[in-house]
């Protein structure tokens, strides 16, 4: 038999084009709908902002030094000029070494008329910070000025104290400074040595011990260097009785500047 349907009759037709408009929720209730949201994934945001941080405390801790010195750039000033040029080397230059006995008070002289305090030189602390340089102590006639002394002449102050120490020995004088310093002085200078332009140069030999002698290597313009220095001069000098230390910083005072750092070098 055909199936037969029947309509209920509480069953009524509403249009879908027509139904009763319903209201958007409210700011407060939008607000409610987002925070019940949130409550069931806050340990799941809560563990990568966690992963985000120990990330980058990872990768700062592996980029900085072990020891916690700053990697800074290298200093952007420059010293020297674009004057650099070839020198050639000589065993023994008649001025600082000689084969001669005697020579031997003309030599000694020469060393004494180096001026490595010639080196100090004051910069604005704000330029040293733009260039990387560590903190220093402060010009005592100047406090907006920071007190520095060029490499090269700290090695050269290192040279005439292992000199000077050397001569007291052989003269059977008690060395008038600690061989401490000395020692800090070899120590120095091997650092300066490896750390040089010109370091890697390849020393001729002929089967004689005068290994090099004679041969020409590129330099930096002294003269450029020195020149730096003076313009910046913080008018050190030394002493070799115990002085205050304000009292050092009177070379300009005394007209010493215009003798100059002493080096007779034809550079």
């Amino acid at each position: 038999m055909p199936a037969k349907f029947r309509l209920s009759e509480e069953a009524k037709y509403a249009s879908l084009g027509h139904s009763a408009p319903i209201d958007p929720p409210s700011l407060p209730e939008r607000l409610y709908g987002s925070i019940l949201s949130l409550r069931h994934i806050w340990r799941e945001v809560l563990i990568v902002c966690l992963s985000i941080l120990c990330t980058g405390l990872l990768v700062n801790r592996i980029l900085s030094p072990l020891d916690g010195r700053t990697t800074e750039a290298n200093p952007e000033y420059d010293t020297n000029s674009d004057h650099d040029h070839w020198i050639q080397f000589q065993w023994t230059t008649g001025i600082y070494s000689s084969s001669k006995p005697e020579d031997f008070d003309a030599v000694n002289k020469a060393w004494e008329e180096v001026i490595p305090a010639y080196g100090f030189v004051a910069v604005d602390h704000g330029w040293a910070v733009e260039n990387h340089l560590p903190a220093s102590m402060s010009l005592p006639s100047d406090s907006s000025k920071g007190v520095y002394i060029l490499d090269a002449y700290h090695q050269i102050h290192c040279l005439t104290i292992i000199r000077r120490t050397l001569l007291e020995i052989r003269l059977g004088m008690p060395p008038k400074l600690p061989l401490q310093h000395s020692w800090h002085c070899f120590d120095s200078l091997l650092q300066y040595i490896v750390c040089g332009t010109s370091g890697d140069t390849l020393l001729y030999t002929w089967g004689r011990n005068q290994t090099g002698d004679g041969q020409a290597r590129k330099c930096l313009d002294w003269r450029s260097r020195r020149e730096w220095v003076r313009q910046r001069t913080a008018c050190y000098k030394d002493s070799q009785q115990p002085i205050r230390l304000v009292d050092h910083f009177t070379r300009c005072e005394d007209g010493e500047m215009e003798i100059g750092d002493g080096i007779r070098l034809s550079v």
